[in-house]
């Protein structure tokens, strides 16, 4: 069940909070977990503005695809487990190709990106064994001044497979399970949104997240979660996992075509 959410307040976005890598500016690692929605019968539509943008693109937020929680990667700190992303599918104009050179704790990389395909919304949400919102939930649900960056996420055309075996833990789940990490999916960088005359500034403008395949991991049980963000609330199920979310370093860039 999906709900239009109006925010009755300015969301104000903040820097990141943090996984305390040296040389990393202090934010979470996720773990995003597929979700079972159907697509908007009337798309959102927002304008983005990144470190690639010289204006405003216009997008439309389709589907909600993806729910990411903060995670451990081998028994490293979780500092904010009541921060998480919503993963939205995006429909957005053509974007010229790009290489990037990043590094994060797994290593560095040059990747080769194509068009942007998603969006992290900043979020809240709990577990939940009823399938109704109550007040008291929503009031505990609704999105705090500080928030996380919004992310525009870039398919990556090219980038060096991992095959790195580690150990996953999230508050959800409960206990620790493993995974293999393969290649880069998306990068992510930090934008602007601009929505109803009002624009949500980037907050931490140095971390990104480079977003890899990981081996599925699925859960013994689904769980039901209640969730809100600024345009959305409402309830789903999650059932497996199936990316990562590593926070990055852009370290510089180049327009290919």
């Amino acid at each position: 069940m999906i709900r239009r959410f109006l925010p009755a307040m300015l969301i104000t976005v903040a820097s990141v909070l943090s996984f305390g890598q040296s040389g990393f500016a202090q934010s979470d690692n996720f773990v995003v977990y597929a979700t079972k929605t159907t697509p908007f019968l009337n798309p959102w539509r927002v304008e983005l503005r990144g470190q690639f943008d010289r204006r405003p693109v216009a997008a439309s937020l389709i589907h909600l695809t993806g729910f990411a929680n903060a995670v451990s990667i081998d028994g490293s700190s979780i500092h904010d487990p009541k921060r998480h992303f919503h993963v939205y599918q995006i429909e957005s104009s053509q974007e010229s190709k790009r290489q990037v050179s990043m590094t994060n704790e797994l290593g560095k990389q040059t990747l080769t990106l194509g068009q942007p395909v998603s969006l992290l919304v900043p979020a809240r949400a709990q577990l939940s064994t009823k399938s109704k919102l109550s007040s008291d939930t929503l009031d505990a649900l609704r999105p705090e001044s500080r928030i996380l960056n919004h992310y525009k996420c870039y398919t990556v055309l090219k980038g060096m497979p991992l095959s790195k075996t580690v150990r996953l833990s999230d508050t959800f789940v409960g206990e620790a399970w493993r995974t293999r990490i393969e290649r880069p999916l998306f990068f992510c960088v930090p934008v602007e949104k601009h929505r109803d005359e009002r624009i949500h500034q980037i907050g931490d403008s140095k971390t990104h997240y480079t977003i890899y395949a990981i081996s599925e991991h699925t859960l013994d049980q689904p769980k039901n979660v209640r969730w809100r963000d600024q345009f959305f609330q409402g309830t789903f199920t999650m059932s497996k996992s199936y990316l990562l979310c590593v926070p990055s370093q852009k370290e510089k860039w180049q327009q290919l075509n």
